[in-house]
């Protein structure tokens, strides 16, 4: 059984069972490999009729200097290590997705609107890394928070002279915007905050204490998501807020707040040049 954690919080962010007695000979080891990409995928049962003969053809002819039989025992010696099946999935996740999405642009209309006042209640349990706060510039009677930055960042947008009001995007009825994360899979990204100015503009908040492999492909997608949601009437822009900035910003506007970040990523900019 595999089991992968997240470093910091110590969340199971995946779970499988690996079975291993498949890759004792070459037949089956044909399932096992086809049983991965399905989880890397995240689908279920489809590929083994199209995705078989495939991978058979690619073993046994393509993946190695010179072709090999499936009865081979040095095939069988090197079914089990980590760059076979690595090349297996570098080789056959990007066909695959080639064929299975299609990308579009992204509309939103005004009948796709749900207000927060309409959300249903939901549960929420809190302990001392994931805390839930009382607010009053919230629908809400608690503002769950993932982490103690998440916390601060809430009790800051609670006194910010220029926000008029804010919910955290949490529950089952949270916005979920689809994307393609760092290796073409169709993911689901939950953005933290909803905030309003009291100039009428509104904003998509992430705060990210951590690196994340996935975030340009986030960004993007909630970059696209409030062009699209504009295009209703309202304005709606994206803010990434990093811990670093967050931890030397000392301001009490989200105007102030912006122009940091903005400072942060033109020195950055620089840095890199």
């Amino acid at each position: 059984v595999y089991t992968g954690e997240h470093l910091l919080t110590g969340e199971i962010v995946e779970q499988m069972t690996i079975i291993r007695t498949l890759l004792q000979n070459g037949a089956t080891a044909i399932s096992y490999f086809i049983t991965q990409l399905e989880y890397t995928l995240k689908l279920q049962s489809l590929l083994f009729p199209i995705i078989a003969p495939l991978l058979e053809y690619f073993i046994t002819e393509l993946l190695f200097e010179e072709k090999i039989e499936l009865t081979d025992p040095r095939l069988i010696q090197r079914l089990g290590d980590r760059d076979v099946a690595q090349r297996i999935q570098d080789v056959f996740v990007p066909l695959i997705l080639e064929r299975l999405i299609h990308k579009a642009p992204r509309r939103s209309t005004a009948s796709d609107d749900v207000k927060l006042s309409e959300w249903m209640p939901y549960q929420f349990t809190t302990t001392r890394r994931r805390p839930a706060i009382q607010a009053h510039r919230t629908l809400f009677n608690l503002i769950p928070c993932h982490s103690l930055f998440e916390a601060a960042f809430a009790e800051w947008l609670d006194t910010a002279t220029d926000v008029a009001a804010f919910a955290k995007n949490q529950g089952p009825e949270a916005l979920r915007i689809d994307y393609l994360n760092s290796i073409g899979r169709i993911s689901r990204y939950i953005p933290d905050f909803f905030v309003r100015l009291k100039t009428g503009e509104y904003l998509l908040v992430e705060t990210k204490g951590y690196p994340d492999g996935n975030a340009a492909q986030k960004a993007m997608a909630a970059h696209a998501w409030c062009h699209s949601a504009t295009q209703t009437g309202i304005p709606w822009k994206y803010l990434f807020v990093k811990q670093s900035t967050w931890n030397r910003f000392a301001g009490n506007s989200m105007q102030a707040l912006i122009h940091t970040i903005e400072q942060d990523l033109f020195s950055e900019g620089n840095t890199q040049l």
